[in-house]
C-alpha cells in the first residue's frame, strides 16, 4: 500500500470512527479521564488517584465534581481552573482519540 493508498485508507476509518461518535453517548469516568488523558494534563497517574485527591464526604455523585472544594483540588494538581474546564478538555481528548482510532493518525 503507498502513501496515497494508506492515507485515503485513514480518512475512510476516521468517517467511520466520526459515525461511531455521532449522537449522545454515556462515557465513565474512567473511559473519559483515562491514564493517558490524566497523565498529560494532571499530576494524577490514574483515576482512582485523582478520585482520593477529593474527599468522598463532597462527592457523591458526578454532578458534585462542580464544587469549590473540587475546582481547588483541580487547579492545585493540573493546569486547569476547574473541574469543568478539565472535563471539556477530557471530552475533547476522547472525541480527538475516538476520531483517530484505528489510523496511523495520532491527534492527540
Amino acid at each position: 500500500m503507498d502513501g496515497l493508498d494508506k492515507l485515503v485508507s485513514d480518512f475512510d476509518r476516521m468517517s467511520n470512527n466520526a459515525k461511531e461518535l455521532d449522537g449522545d453517548h454515556k462515557v465513565s469516568f474512567e473511559n473519559l479521564f483515562t491514564n493517558d488523558f490524566l497523565n498529560k494534563y494532571t499530576s494524577f497517574k490514574t483515576t482512582g488517584d485523582l478520585l482520593s485527591a477529593i474527599p468522598a464526604d463532597n462527592v457523591k455523585s458526578f454532578d458534585d465534581f462542580d464544587k469549590p472544594v473540587v475546582d481547588e483540588i483541580i487547579n492545585k494538581n493540573s493546569q486547569f481552573s476547574s473541574f469543568t474546564e478539565m472535563r471539556d478538555e477530557a471530552i475533547e481528548f476522547y472525541v480527538l482519540n475516538g476520531l483517530s482510532n484505528g489510523t496511523s493518525f495520532d491527534i492527540q
